[in-house]
Order: structure tokens, then sequence, then C-alpha cells
């Protein structure tokens, strides 16, 4: 479907010149071109894009090779947080932006020789301050890497500006969010991968749904439709819940929020429970406290990460 969108239909808006495992090699119907082919959508992206058929005279291994150079590289982004001042080379960035201007639609339309246009384009790149610009980025990024509150460790990482857990195995990544009301929510759990998921949240007015005295008049906010990582009863959140507690009073109610954690070495130990043993350096351990300040309950959300053993452990 994604080719379809993007590419059309074979036979029509282009023919299969080679095609393998890794995919198809696609070109222009013979004596068609871009001008004269019924449909064609540039710099169009739906679905996969690893299953995106190659325009010749590209490499039918194109999308392979895209694949093996995403999964070597790290997995963790440093540079989570860090935002560029640019007012000290604001002079410098407008007169490379003038640059950019003169030369960006001529080489990549292919109008113009590359062999000649791109040493002038990189010529006059540097004249206009480029360098300038790259050592002013990389001197603010070394000040905020230094003073960077991220705490990182091989396979958990907690970022203090978002406040995300990211706990990361061999091929999976699991990750939570503290938020602006203190609720501990589940953001992701899938395949491996780099960035945090706090976008996937989604926050409308959900009619009958409950808010949380926390979230005065934020009609958008409730705890009935965001993906809670431990919800309880009585807090506003109808659907299962994983917590019921019955106070001295018979209520039934316990609203935790998320009061601190730590991060360390190993794996931990529950006495008495069955459990995976690992050795200190196979193993990380994140524990996470949650706390209802009306009933003084307190939670303790353990989790266990064997990087290279691909186990990721949960208890409370």
């Amino acid at each position: 479907m994604s080719n379809l969108l993007q590419r059309g239909i074979e036979g029509e808006s282009y023919v299969v010149v080679e095609e393998n495992e890794n995919g198809k090699l696609i070109d222009f119907p013979e004596g068609m071109d871009i001008s004269t082919i019924p449909y064609y959508v540039n710099g169009g992206v739906y679905g996969n894009r690893l299953c995106a058929y190659t325009w010749v005279p590209g490499d039918i291994n194109h999308n392979q090779i895209v694949k093996e150079f995403s999964d070597e590289i790290s997995l963790y982004l440093p540079a989570w947080g860090y935002v560029f001042d640019s007012e000290n080379v604001s002079i410098q960035i407008a007169q490379v932006d003038q640059v950019v201007e003169k030369y960006i639609g001529i080489i990549e339309t292919g109008s113009v020789d590359p062999s000649i246009e791109v040493p002038l384009f990189l010529s006059e790149l540097k004249a206009a301050g480029i360098d300038q610009i790259v050592e002013e980025n990389q001197r603010q990024y070394d000040i905020w890497r230094k003073n960077s509150r991220i705490v990182q460790n091989r396979s958990i990482t907690f970022n203090e500006l978002t406040r995300i857990f990211t706990l990361n195995t061999a091929h999976s990544t699991y990750q939570m969010q503290a938020d602006m009301h203190d609720y501990l929510l589940h953001l992701y759990y899938g395949a491996r991968t780099a960035g945090e998921m706090d976008y996937l949240l989604s926050y409308a007015d959900r009619g009958f749904s409950g808010n949380p005295y926390s979230a005065e008049m934020d009609r958008t906010y409730s705890l009935d439709a965001l993906p809670q990582e431990y919800p309880s009863l009585g807090t506003g959140d109808f659907r299962n819940f994983a917590l019921n507690i019955e106070n001295a009073d018979g209520s039934q109610c316990c609203d935790p929020v998320y009061v601190s954690h730590k991060i360390t070495k190993g794996k931990y130990n529950l006495s008495g429970l069955p459990a995976v043993r690992a050795r200190e350096n196979e193993a990380e351990t994140l524990e996470i406290l949650l706390a209802d300040p009306n009933t003084n309950m307190e939670i303790h959300l353990l989790y266990g990460v064997l990087e290279k053993k691909r186990i990721l452990l949960q208890e409370v």
C-alpha cells in the first residue's frame, strides 16, 4: 500500500528492473520520464520507509544498508534536551541561510553539474561562517553535557528534564513517565527504539471521564483515558485496575503518585520467591516509589533489566 501511494501502479508509473530479498529496483516505463508518467509523489513518505522501492540508479540493497546502519549506531541520544542558543552567531547564520537559498534548489533538482557547484557551495558556506556556527554549537553542547542532569546507565536511563524512564534490552524498549501531576504513565513497550515516546499521549475533553484534583479545571486531563503504569481504584479511572485498597474507614480508594526512584547495579531479590538470578555486572534495577499522601500507602515498583539476555522483569 505504501508503494502504491508513493510510487503509483506498476507498469503505468514504474517498472521493476531488478528484485531480490532486500527489495525492488524500479525505473520509469520505456519512453517515459517524470513529466509523462501518470502518477508521481515527490518526497512523500508513507508507511515503513524501509519497504519503499528504490529508483535507479540507486542500490537495490539500499533499505537493507540503512537498516544495518541503524542497528549499529547507539540508540541513546546524548543530546536529548539540548537547545542551541544562536545569538552569538546570528550574523553568520543569516549569511549561511543566504548561501543555502542560492544553491539548494539547483543542487537538489540536478539542474547543475554537482562536481562544479557542490565545491562552490561548500566554499561559500565557509566564507559565510559555517565553521564558527559549528564551533559555537559544540562549545555550548560541551558545557551543557558537563552540567547535564540526565542520569545515564547502560540499560536504564532517566531524563530529569522530561522525567522519562527508559529501559533497554538488546532488542526491546520499555518506557514510562512521571508526568506533570506526578502520575506514572506507561509510554511504550516494543522493539528497541530511540527517542522519547511521550508524544503518543493524547489529551482531550472526555465528557463523563473524571479529572484528578491536581488537574483543577483542565478537562483534557483524565486518568480514565491515560495509560497508567499501575492504576488503582478510586482515581477516576473506570477501566480494570491493578490495585484496590480498603482503608480503615471502609473506603476503597488509593491515589498513588510518583515520589522518588533509584537505579542500581545488579538485580533485585524478593525473599522467598522464585526469581531470575544474575551477576551484578549482568543486570540493573530500577525501583520507583509511589505513595498516596492521604492514606500513607507506599508502593514499590521494581524493574530488572538483563540487557544482553533480552530479559525485562517487573515486580510490585
